[in-house]
Order: C-alpha cells, then structure tokens, then sequence
C-alpha cells in the first residue's frame, strides 16, 4: 500500500510498477491512497490495522512523493 498524492490518471500505476520492479508478481495485491499531507502515514497505519484485524498476515506501506516538490502555484 503506497500513499500517494500528486500521481496522474487513476493513480495506481506508480504503485503497481513500484510493485513490479521490487519483483514482486503480478498477483500480489496493491493500491493506492491519495491523502493530502499524510498518506504515506495513512497507508502504513492501514496495514498496521489489517494485520490486526487478521486480515493480512504481512504488508508494506510507505509514502511515494514529497508535496514540497508539486508544482502548487502554476
């Protein structure tokens, strides 16, 4: 599970390609969460929730861009 924020289209391709190139096979389960200022925070506590809850027996969540680095002001 990726957090990610300033993505273009439907936002999962960067996810599902960092997916690929981490080796990862293409039945593996993976999304994206698009949360301003917190979504790779939101992400990791998702998986941390599931895993919990028993949903999943392992996961990884992390952030994919910095805000600081969107173009906000064109």
């Amino acid at each position: 599970m990726i957090g990610n924020v300033l993505c273009p289209g439907a936002g999962a391709t960067n996810a599902r390609m960092a997916m690929f190139l981490a080796g990862y096979p293409e039945t593996t389960t993976c999304y994206t969460i698009n949360r301003f200022c917190s979504s790779g925070l939101q992400a990791v506590a998702t998986v941390a929730d599931s895993i919990r809850a028993g949903t999943i027996s392992i996961g990884i969540g992390g952030g994919f861009e910095t805000m600081s680095n969107g173009a906000m002001m064109d």
